[in-house]
């Protein structure tokens, strides 16, 4: 049997919702993976548009062990999460 549906449609209404997140450091430095005290990491994650978790936009949490603090920006707004950090 052949299928009617296009490789536009089955991309935006199947593998859209099914894609895996991207995630980046906010801001690329040196040593930015060596956790220590009193350090803040962030990160922008994009999500698919008709992910059901949207809220919270923006979440912090403080490793217990090492003190470092974690932000974390979602969004689904790939113009936003693409662009040029130079710019």
């Amino acid at each position: 049997m052949e299928s009617t549906e296009t490789k536009e449609e089955y991309l935006e209404k199947f593998m859209a919702k099914n894609l895996h997140r991207f995630e980046t450091p906010l801001i690329s430095e040196y040593d930015a993976e060596t956790w220590k005290s009193g350090q803040v990491i962030t990160y922008v994650e994009l999500l698919p548009v008709d992910r059901t978790e949207q809220v919270p936009q923006k979440v912090e949490q403080t490793e217990s062990i090492t003190g470092v603090k974690f932000i974390l920006y979602k969004t689904n707004n790939p113009n936003l999460f693409w662009t040029n950090p130079n710019e």
